[in-house]
């Protein structure tokens, strides 16, 4: 564990500070229309890279950037989705704007350098198996709404997410 003044220095250093910027832009694009301004989002997310850099191990031989980013993209996404949501008249659930594929692969891009890897393996996956991919893991829909959008059975269409999931991961092997 690092002590509060190691982690405020990892916090503060460059790379993680473009990272930080990014992420809020991509958020903040949305700014006027939801619940945050980019400001809210760039200190919400830098309360948590203050708390990942103080339970970040540099003995387990990873980046900061690399260990922080999951924690990053992860919020951001939720936050993004907070962001714009669009409150049903009369419900009492919100419904969710879809965050589009290209907000998701931006935040997605970042990372521990893998990008052009994985973006070489998803080109070469079938079409199917890469649009279910896209549109539930990196598109945030429902199985449900995957399933409408590729016009096939729910079971058909986690299928195919399935198939390229274990494609990947093959070929990921080292």
């Amino acid at each position: 564990m690092a002590e509060s003044s190691d982690a405020a220095d990892m916090v503060m250093a460059p790379e993680v500070q473009s990272l930080l910027r990014a992420v809020a832009y991509r958020v903040g694009i949305h700014d006027g229309i939801g619940l945050f301004s980019a400001d809210d989002v760039l200190s919400e997310l830098g309360l948590i890279a203050l708390r990942a850099a103080l339970v970040f191990r540099p003995e387990s031989g990873h980046k900061f950037t690399t260990y922080l980013w999951p924690r990053l993209r992860g919020r951001a996404l939720d936050l993004l989705r907070l962001h714009t949501r669009v409150t049903r008249y009369g419900g009492t659930r919100p419904t969710y704007v879809p965050i589009t594929c290209e907000d998701a692969m931006a935040l997605s891009d970042g990372g521990d350098g893998n990008a052009p890897i994985l973006a070489n393996l998803l080109a070469r996956l079938p079409a199917r198996e890469r649009a279910a991919l896209i549109m539930r893991d990196l598109g945030g829909l429902s199985p449900a709404d995957v399933s409408l959008r590729m016009n096939l059975r729910r079971d058909a269409s986690q299928e195919l997410r399935r198939r390229a999931v274990r494609r990947l991961r093959v070929a990921l092997r080292p």
